[in-house]
Order: structure tokens, then sequence, then C-alpha cells
């Protein structure tokens, strides 16, 4: 997948292990590996809470 995300011309981010990372791009949250799953959460609800 990460492949595929530069050759589409995105930059792809690795938290170091057992470490959380969310990258947050316009509309897109994403987050590696498993241990970001409540800092994702919290970024959707911020981004959501945002919204107009």
């Amino acid at each position: 997948m990460a492949d595929a995300l530069q050759i589409a011309g995105g930059t792809v981010e690795h938290a170091p292990a057992g470490q959380g990372h969310v990258v947050v791009d316009r509309e897109l949250i994403t987050g590696q590996p498993p241990a970001s799953d409540r800092m994702v959460g919290d970024a959707l609800v911020k981004a959501l809470s945002e919204r107009k």
C-alpha cells in the first residue's frame, strides 16, 4: 500500500515501533499502527466538530 501511495504522489510516514501516529490531511485521517486507534478517533471527533 505504501508503494501505491508514493507512486500516486502521496507521502508515507511511519511511526516508531509500538507508538501511535496519526496524520490529518484535509479530510483524510489515517493512523498507524493499531495503537493509534484512540488518536484517530480523537482526530475524527475534532474534525467533525470543526465542520460547519
